[in-house]
């Protein structure tokens, strides 16, 4: 029975006025956060196919607002087929990121390149200028590009021979501004050569002209205009018609 008391009273204890603690409600999350969000995106020390799976659904506006860094262009291009894209990129030549987003709303990312050659890629594939230098160029293709053509206005064209046909860049200034289809390059050359086999036009020689300052022999005195200042009246030349008529005239 004394046991039965004992028991009865822990049950029965809390009635007695014993404060009651509410159950402690705890919650537990799984995961790491997603720092990006909230803290920005650090675009050097991620190569592109990080960048791309990080951003590939951001509008520019979006990726604009996470990337930590200031852009250093942000640009139309357009395509030599006629389509507008958004060119945006960090950095300059020797560590650069560009990102190529479409023009028109959303304006959704296309496209990354944290390297020259995925930059050669990236103008091959859409046919657009994102800025790389003859330099970049040569030194991804130090061997197999030559040079067919180098203009006296600053064009270069290179080809690059690959199957199952060549490749052609051209160069104004030492940038890269199209990858001509193999056609089109070589109507290209062909016009380039024809302008530069025509003879430039013949100007005439310049003329010269003689004018007496002062002196001169009596044929110069009567033929040659001479040079008229102000502050300085040449005198009339006197001829012997002009003597004749001076004696005549005198009493």
């Amino acid at each position: 029975m004394r046991v039965f008391l004992i028991i009865w009273v822990f049950l029965f204890l809390p009635l007695w006025g014993a404060p009651i603690e509410e159950p402690e409600i705890v919650i537990e999350l799984t995961g790491t956060p997603d720092k990006t969000v909230t803290d920005g995106i650090n675009i050097w020390d991620k190569d592109a196919k990080t960048l791309t799976r990080l951003l590939g659904r951001k509008t520019r506006e979006e990726a604009l607002a996470l990337i930590t860094s200031v852009s250093t262009k942000d640009t139309n291009v357009r395509a030599s087929d006629g389509t507008k894209y958004r060119f945006v990129q960090y950095g300059r030549e020797g560590g650069y990121r560009k990102f190529l987003f479409r023009a028109q709303e959303p304006q959704t990312l296309v496209a990354v390149a944290t390297t020259p050659q995925e930059a050669l890629t990236l103008c091959e594939r859409y046919r657009v200028n994102i800025g790389l230098s003859e330099t970049e160029f040569l030194n991804i293709y130090p061997t197999q590009a030559t040079a067919v053509f180098v203009g006296t206005t600053g064009q270069s064209l290179y080809k690059v021979q690959e199957a199952p046909q060549p490749k052609f860049f051209l160069f104004k200034n030492k940038q890269l501004v199209r990858t001509p289809e193999p056609a089109e390059a070589e109507k290209w050359l062909k016009s380039q050569k024809q302008a530069a086999a025509v003879p430039a036009p013949k100007t005439a020689p310049a003329k010269t002209f003689k004018a007496l300052v002062e002196g001169g022999t009596v044929t110069d005195q009567m033929y040659l205009p001479r040079v008229v200042s102000p502050f300085h009246p040449v005198p009339v030349p006197v001829t012997d018609d002009t003597s004749a008529r001076q004696q005549t005239a005198s009493p």
